[in-house]
Protein backbone atom coordinates (compact mmCIF):
# COMPACT_ATOMS: atom_id res chain seq x y z
CA UNK A 1 0.00 0.00 0.00
CA UNK A 2 1.16 3.19 -0.49
CA UNK A 3 0.90 6.10 1.91
CA UNK A 4 0.55 9.55 0.85
CA UNK A 5 3.10 11.77 2.75
CA UNK A 6 5.07 11.74 5.69
CA UNK A 7 6.02 15.19 6.07
CA UNK A 8 3.05 16.41 7.25
CA UNK A 9 2.82 18.30 10.98
CA UNK A 10 1.31 15.46 12.68
CA UNK A 11 3.00 13.20 15.65
CA UNK A 12 4.93 10.51 13.07
CA UNK A 13 4.16 12.54 10.04
CA UNK A 14 1.16 10.93 7.94
CA UNK A 15 -2.17 12.06 8.18
CA UNK A 16 -4.90 11.56 11.13
CA UNK A 17 -8.16 10.87 10.44
CA UNK A 18 -11.04 9.92 12.08
CA UNK A 19 -12.18 6.30 11.58
CA UNK A 20 -14.84 4.37 12.81
CA UNK A 21 -15.68 1.08 13.23
CA UNK A 22 -18.86 -0.49 10.88
CA UNK A 23 -21.08 -1.91 14.42
CA UNK A 24 -20.57 1.84 15.29
CA UNK A 25 -21.89 3.51 12.39
CA UNK A 26 -24.40 0.95 11.96
CA UNK A 27 -25.25 2.09 16.17
CA UNK A 28 -25.13 5.55 15.22
CA UNK A 29 -27.56 5.28 12.31
CA UNK A 30 -30.26 3.22 14.36
CA UNK A 31 -29.49 6.20 16.91
CA UNK A 32 -30.14 8.89 14.47
CA UNK A 33 -33.70 7.25 12.91
CA UNK A 34 -35.34 6.64 16.84
CA UNK A 35 -34.88 10.80 16.96
CA UNK A 36 -36.31 11.39 13.74
CA UNK A 37 -39.62 9.95 15.18
CA UNK A 38 -40.01 12.72 17.64
CA UNK A 39 -37.85 15.35 15.87
CA UNK A 40 -39.05 16.65 13.10
CA UNK A 41 -36.96 19.00 10.39
CA UNK A 42 -33.42 18.22 9.91
CA UNK A 43 -29.58 18.00 11.66
CA UNK A 44 -26.48 17.53 10.61
CA UNK A 45 -24.65 14.87 12.98
CA UNK A 46 -21.43 14.22 12.88
CA UNK A 47 -20.42 9.83 13.91
CA UNK A 48 -17.15 9.44 14.77
CA UNK A 49 -14.94 8.50 17.66
CA UNK A 50 -13.63 11.92 18.07
CA UNK A 51 -10.32 10.71 18.17
CA UNK A 52 -7.69 10.90 15.48
CA UNK A 53 -5.93 8.32 14.25
CA UNK A 54 -2.70 8.40 11.82
CA UNK A 55 -2.12 6.21 8.92
CA UNK A 56 1.27 4.37 10.50
CA UNK A 57 -0.83 4.13 13.45
CA UNK A 58 -3.54 2.19 11.57
CA UNK A 59 -0.67 0.35 10.00
CA UNK A 60 1.39 -0.52 13.13
CA UNK A 61 -2.45 -1.39 15.15
CA UNK A 62 -3.29 -3.50 12.29
CA UNK A 63 0.17 -5.35 12.38
CA UNK A 64 0.23 -5.89 15.86
CA UNK A 65 -3.47 -7.20 16.52
CA UNK A 66 -3.41 -9.59 13.49
CA UNK A 67 0.11 -10.75 13.47
CA UNK A 68 0.70 -9.79 9.91
CA UNK A 69 3.04 -7.72 7.84
CA UNK A 70 1.53 -4.69 5.73
CA UNK A 71 3.89 -3.44 3.02
CA UNK A 72 3.81 -0.22 2.32
CA UNK A 73 5.86 2.62 0.97
CA UNK A 74 6.07 6.45 1.92
CA UNK A 75 4.28 8.20 -1.47
CA UNK A 76 4.11 11.92 -2.17
CA UNK A 77 1.41 13.98 -0.56
CA UNK A 78 -1.92 14.04 -2.45
CA UNK A 79 -3.30 17.47 -3.35
CA UNK A 80 -5.47 18.90 -1.12
CA UNK A 81 -5.46 16.42 1.89
CA UNK A 82 -5.28 18.23 5.42
CA UNK A 83 -2.83 17.32 8.03
CA UNK A 84 -5.77 16.46 10.34
CA UNK A 85 -9.33 15.35 10.58
CA UNK A 86 -11.91 14.02 13.15
CA UNK A 87 -15.24 14.36 14.23
CA UNK A 88 -16.66 16.67 16.78
CA UNK A 89 -19.20 14.24 18.60
CA UNK A 90 -20.96 16.44 21.45
CA UNK A 91 -24.08 17.07 19.27
CA UNK A 92 -24.58 12.86 18.32
CA UNK A 93 -23.91 12.54 22.78
CA UNK A 94 -26.60 15.24 23.34
CA UNK A 95 -29.04 14.72 20.82
CA UNK A 96 -28.63 10.54 20.05
CA UNK A 97 -26.98 9.52 23.11
CA UNK A 98 -24.80 7.85 21.02
CA UNK A 99 -21.30 7.63 21.25
CA UNK A 100 -18.55 4.65 19.56
CA UNK A 101 -17.66 1.89 21.63
CA UNK A 102 -15.40 0.26 19.42
CA UNK A 103 -11.72 1.26 19.43
CA UNK A 104 -8.84 0.84 16.48
CA UNK A 105 -7.73 -2.63 17.74
CA UNK A 106 -11.38 -3.62 17.49
CA UNK A 107 -11.37 -2.35 13.76
CA UNK A 108 -8.21 -3.21 12.70
CA UNK A 109 -9.42 -7.06 13.90
CA UNK A 110 -12.93 -7.45 13.11
CA UNK A 111 -11.68 -6.06 9.15
CA UNK A 112 -9.10 -8.78 8.92
CA UNK A 113 -11.22 -11.94 10.31
CA UNK A 114 -14.14 -10.26 7.87
CA UNK A 115 -11.74 -10.47 5.39
CA UNK A 116 -10.26 -14.21 6.07
CA UNK A 117 -14.13 -14.72 6.19
CA UNK A 118 -14.70 -13.99 2.62
CA UNK A 119 -11.30 -16.04 1.44
CA UNK A 120 -12.45 -19.31 3.38
CA UNK A 121 -16.01 -19.40 2.52
CA UNK A 122 -14.84 -18.39 -1.45
CA UNK A 123 -12.18 -21.62 -0.86
CA UNK A 124 -14.24 -23.77 1.21
CA UNK A 125 -17.87 -23.18 -0.47
CA UNK A 126 -17.02 -22.05 -4.42
CA UNK A 127 -20.61 -23.04 -4.99
CA UNK A 128 -21.60 -20.01 -2.66
CA UNK A 129 -19.96 -17.80 -3.84
CA UNK A 130 -20.67 -18.53 -7.25
CA UNK A 131 -24.14 -18.25 -6.04
CA UNK A 132 -23.97 -15.12 -4.81
CA UNK A 133 -22.21 -13.49 -7.51
CA UNK A 134 -25.22 -15.00 -10.24
CA UNK A 135 -27.78 -13.55 -8.05
CA UNK A 136 -26.05 -10.24 -7.60
CA UNK A 137 -25.59 -8.95 -10.89
CA UNK A 138 -24.39 -5.11 -11.45
CA UNK A 139 -27.12 -4.42 -14.09
CA UNK A 140 -26.52 -0.61 -13.34
CA UNK A 141 -23.54 1.33 -13.79
CA UNK A 142 -22.48 4.30 -11.43
CA UNK A 143 -22.89 7.73 -13.28
CA UNK A 144 -20.22 9.13 -14.62
CA UNK A 145 -19.26 12.07 -12.80
CA UNK A 146 -18.24 15.78 -13.11
CA UNK A 147 -14.81 15.66 -13.61
CA UNK A 148 -14.18 12.22 -14.68
CA UNK A 149 -12.10 12.02 -17.95
CA UNK A 150 -10.93 8.61 -19.93
CA UNK A 151 -7.91 9.73 -22.26
CA UNK A 152 -5.67 7.50 -24.80
CA UNK A 153 -2.36 7.62 -23.05
CA UNK A 154 0.13 9.28 -25.54
CA UNK A 155 2.16 11.63 -23.79
CA UNK A 156 5.36 11.05 -21.36
CA UNK A 157 3.56 12.79 -18.60
CA UNK A 158 0.07 10.01 -19.20
CA UNK A 159 2.12 6.98 -19.60
CA UNK A 160 4.24 7.99 -16.14
CA UNK A 161 1.55 8.01 -14.69
CA UNK A 162 -0.31 4.84 -15.54
CA UNK A 163 2.85 3.32 -14.61
CA UNK A 164 2.47 4.45 -11.30
CA UNK A 165 -0.79 3.34 -11.07
CA UNK A 166 0.42 -0.11 -12.72
CA UNK A 167 3.23 -0.75 -10.57
CA UNK A 168 0.80 0.15 -7.06
CA UNK A 169 -1.84 -2.19 -8.75
CA UNK A 170 0.80 -5.43 -9.61
CA UNK A 171 1.98 -5.00 -6.23
CA UNK A 172 -1.24 -5.30 -4.53
CA UNK A 173 -2.44 -8.13 -6.85
CA UNK A 174 0.48 -10.05 -6.01
CA UNK A 175 1.14 -9.50 -2.15
CA UNK A 176 0.73 -12.63 -0.49
CA UNK A 177 1.48 -14.61 -3.38
CA UNK A 178 4.90 -13.39 -4.54
CA UNK A 179 7.95 -12.39 -2.14
CA UNK A 180 7.98 -9.09 -0.83
CA UNK A 181 11.36 -8.56 -2.89
CA UNK A 182 9.39 -9.39 -5.47
CA UNK A 183 6.77 -7.15 -5.29
CA UNK A 184 9.17 -4.34 -4.31
CA UNK A 185 10.89 -4.88 -7.93
CA UNK A 186 8.07 -4.12 -9.76
CA UNK A 187 9.10 -0.55 -10.55
CA UNK A 188 7.60 2.08 -12.21
CA UNK A 189 9.77 1.87 -14.38
CA UNK A 190 10.17 -1.33 -15.40
CA UNK A 191 6.77 -1.27 -15.97
CA UNK A 192 7.17 2.18 -17.73
CA UNK A 193 8.87 0.06 -20.40
CA UNK A 194 6.07 -2.57 -20.44
CA UNK A 195 3.51 -0.38 -21.70
CA UNK A 196 5.57 1.48 -24.24
CA UNK A 197 6.47 -2.20 -25.50
CA UNK A 198 2.57 -2.85 -25.72
CA UNK A 199 1.62 0.48 -27.50
CA UNK A 200 4.40 -0.25 -30.28
CA UNK A 201 2.92 -3.95 -30.50
CA UNK A 202 -0.95 -2.36 -30.72
CA UNK A 203 -1.78 -1.92 -27.41
CA UNK A 204 -4.29 0.94 -26.52
CA UNK A 205 -3.84 1.77 -22.66
CA UNK A 206 -6.34 4.78 -21.00
CA UNK A 207 -6.08 6.59 -18.45
CA UNK A 208 -9.22 7.62 -15.77
CA UNK A 209 -8.93 11.15 -13.69
CA UNK A 210 -10.69 12.39 -11.25
CA UNK A 211 -10.01 16.07 -11.37
CA UNK A 212 -7.00 15.85 -13.48
CA UNK A 213 -5.44 13.20 -10.83
CA UNK A 214 -4.75 10.08 -12.47
CA UNK A 215 -6.98 7.23 -10.09
CA UNK A 216 -7.32 4.55 -12.73
CA UNK A 217 -6.01 2.33 -15.92
CA UNK A 218 -6.95 -0.32 -18.23
CA UNK A 219 -5.44 -1.58 -21.45
CA UNK A 220 -7.23 -3.39 -25.23
CA UNK A 221 -6.09 -5.53 -27.94
CA UNK A 222 -7.85 -4.69 -30.99
CA UNK A 223 -5.96 -7.58 -32.54
CA UNK A 224 -6.50 -9.78 -29.99
CA UNK A 225 -9.47 -8.75 -28.42
CA UNK A 226 -7.97 -8.46 -24.66
CA UNK A 227 -8.61 -6.34 -21.58
CA UNK A 228 -5.88 -6.24 -19.43
CA UNK A 229 -3.83 -4.05 -16.80
CA UNK A 230 -6.98 -2.65 -15.14
CA UNK A 231 -5.94 -1.27 -12.30
CA UNK A 232 -7.58 1.91 -9.81
CA UNK A 233 -5.52 3.35 -7.01
CA UNK A 234 -5.77 2.17 -3.29
CA UNK A 235 -7.65 5.88 -2.32
CA UNK A 236 -9.83 5.67 -5.56
CA UNK A 237 -11.51 2.22 -4.66
CA UNK A 238 -15.22 1.88 -3.74
CA UNK A 239 -16.17 4.72 -6.27
CA UNK A 240 -17.46 2.83 -9.08
CA UNK A 241 -14.08 3.10 -11.01
CA UNK A 242 -13.09 -0.22 -11.85
CA UNK A 243 -17.08 -1.00 -13.10
CA UNK A 244 -16.67 2.00 -15.69
CA UNK A 245 -13.70 1.30 -16.77
CA UNK A 246 -14.15 -2.25 -17.74
CA UNK A 247 -17.22 -1.55 -19.33
CA UNK A 248 -15.81 1.39 -21.15
CA UNK A 249 -12.71 -1.24 -22.43
CA UNK A 250 -15.42 -3.72 -23.69
CA UNK A 251 -17.14 -1.18 -25.64
CA UNK A 252 -13.73 -0.32 -27.02
CA UNK A 253 -13.41 -3.62 -28.33
CA UNK A 254 -17.24 -3.89 -30.20
CA UNK A 255 -15.42 -5.82 -33.12
CA UNK A 256 -15.74 -8.82 -30.69
CA UNK A 257 -18.81 -10.75 -29.13
CA UNK A 258 -16.49 -12.28 -26.53
CA UNK A 259 -13.51 -10.31 -25.52
CA UNK A 260 -11.27 -12.23 -23.01
CA UNK A 261 -8.94 -11.19 -19.84
CA UNK A 262 -7.13 -12.71 -17.77
CA UNK A 263 -7.56 -12.62 -13.84
CA UNK A 264 -5.05 -14.07 -10.88
CA UNK A 265 -7.06 -16.76 -9.23
CA UNK A 266 -6.43 -15.10 -5.67
CA UNK A 267 -7.59 -11.63 -6.92
CA UNK A 268 -11.20 -12.36 -5.32
CA UNK A 269 -12.18 -8.85 -5.41
CA UNK A 270 -11.53 -8.95 -9.34
CA UNK A 271 -12.99 -11.69 -9.81
CA UNK A 272 -16.62 -10.83 -8.12
CA UNK A 273 -16.93 -7.95 -10.37
CA UNK A 274 -15.93 -9.29 -13.11
CA UNK A 275 -18.48 -12.21 -12.66
CA UNK A 276 -21.17 -9.37 -11.46
CA UNK A 277 -20.52 -8.10 -15.03
CA UNK A 278 -21.22 -10.36 -17.02
CA UNK A 279 -17.60 -12.03 -17.80
CA UNK A 280 -17.40 -16.31 -17.55
CA UNK A 281 -14.30 -18.27 -16.89
CA UNK A 282 -13.75 -20.53 -19.83
CA UNK A 283 -11.58 -23.23 -17.82
CA UNK A 284 -8.25 -22.66 -19.49
CA UNK A 285 -5.10 -21.26 -17.84
CA UNK A 286 -2.81 -18.34 -19.15
CA UNK A 287 -0.13 -19.34 -16.35
CA UNK A 288 0.41 -21.26 -13.76
CA UNK A 289 3.16 -20.35 -10.51
CA UNK A 290 4.46 -22.51 -8.22
CA UNK A 291 6.94 -22.47 -5.76
CA UNK A 292 8.68 -25.40 -6.74
CA UNK A 293 9.35 -23.42 -10.16
CA UNK A 294 9.63 -19.80 -9.11
CA UNK A 295 11.48 -18.94 -5.85
CA UNK A 296 9.56 -15.78 -5.53
CA UNK A 297 6.35 -17.43 -5.53
CA UNK A 298 5.20 -18.05 -2.11
CA UNK A 299 1.89 -19.55 -2.91
CA UNK A 300 0.60 -21.37 -5.84
CA UNK A 301 -1.77 -19.57 -8.20
CA UNK A 302 -2.62 -19.20 -11.99
CA UNK A 303 -3.98 -16.78 -14.33
CA UNK A 304 -7.20 -17.47 -15.83
CA UNK A 305 -8.95 -16.84 -18.69
CA UNK A 306 -12.34 -15.68 -18.40
CA UNK A 307 -14.62 -13.95 -21.25
CA UNK A 308 -18.01 -11.89 -21.74
CA UNK A 309 -21.10 -13.33 -22.01
CA UNK A 310 -22.93 -10.40 -21.46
Amino acid sequence: MTVFGNDYPTPDGTGVRDYIHVVDLARGHVAALEFSRTSPGWEAINLGTGRGSSVLEIVETFQRVNGVAVPYRIGPRRAGDLPTCYAATDKAAQLLHWHAEKDLADMCRDAWRWQQSRERTRLRRPELYEQWCETHPITQLPKWKRGENVRLVKTEEQFAAAAKLFAEGRRAVCAGNWTEEYCASLTEEELLAQLKAEKKGGWACYLHTTKDVPDGMVSVDHKTGRIEHLFVSGNARGKGIGQKMLDFARKKLEEYEHPRLSVLDTNARAIALYRRMGWKFTGEKDMEFDPAEYPSVVKKCALLWMQYEG
